[in-house]
């Protein structure tokens, strides 16, 4: 029964997502990270004239990173809005009209692998079965866990909803770093959790060191 209510989870999120395509193993060698650095927490920012493919202008909030790889979720990209009331059906569950808040969710695009894959990034003060701490600014928990939450008026102060994410193997993230595919920067709240997706590239990009 989890399974089919994932599958129509996915199913009512992701009918725009066969636009974006699939991941692609990057090319060229991969180069050997020092293992006590990692970015996980920070934001990765796509480039000025780097426009095309899933990354174009795209600001990626990093999960996780280290010699195994890394993964990370695009921000700033909303795919779709949906009320809370519509995504709790499409987990099989219906409550009596007028017991769910009258939220409105957007679910962004998270990346180009595993698209049935939803997942939440949110504040820290919110945790369920599951959860798992990124940074003091976020973490992630499972779709299902945060909709529930949200209609019991239990859930976090602060969130966004994601279909699919970013994956690199061991020492490709590297690469593309050494070869100034990214900029990395600090992330902060307003950016990842805040409405004015338009504007976030540029207000990322902004925050990256500058030599004076």
């Amino acid at each position: 029964m989890l399974v089919s209510r994932r599958a129509a989870l996915a199913a009512l999120l992701l009918g725009s997502f066969a636009r974006h395509g699939r991941a692609v193993p990057a090319d060229g060698p991969h180069i050997q990270w020092p293992p006590s650095v990692s970015l996980a927490g920070s934001f990765l920012v796509s480039p000025p004239g780097q426009d095309e493919g899933p990354f174009g202008r795209s600001v990626v909030f990093l999960l996780h990173h280290d010699a195994s790889g890394a993964m990370g979720m695009i921000v700033n990209k909303p795919m779709l809005h949906e009320s809370l009331a519509r995504l709790l059906e499409a987990l099989g569950e219906r409550r009596p009209k007028g017991t769910v808040p009258q939220t409105d969710i957007t679910v962004h695009y998270g990346g180009p692998v595993d698209p049935e894959a939803i997942l939440v990034l949110h504040s820290t003060e919110f945790a369920a079965d599951g959860t798992k701490r990124i940074s003091g600014l976020a973490a992630v928990s499972r779709a299902e866990d945060v909709l529930r939450a949200l209609a019991d008026g239990k859930g976090p102060r602060q969130f966004a909803f994601f279909a699919g994410y970013a994956g690199w193997a061991p020492g490709q993230l590297e690469a593309e770093i050494a070869k100034a595919w990214w900029v990395t920067v600090p992330a902060e709240a307003d950016i990842l959790f805040g409405e004015n997706d338009s504007t976030k590239w540029q207000r990322a990009y902004d925050r990256r060191p500058v030599d004076l």
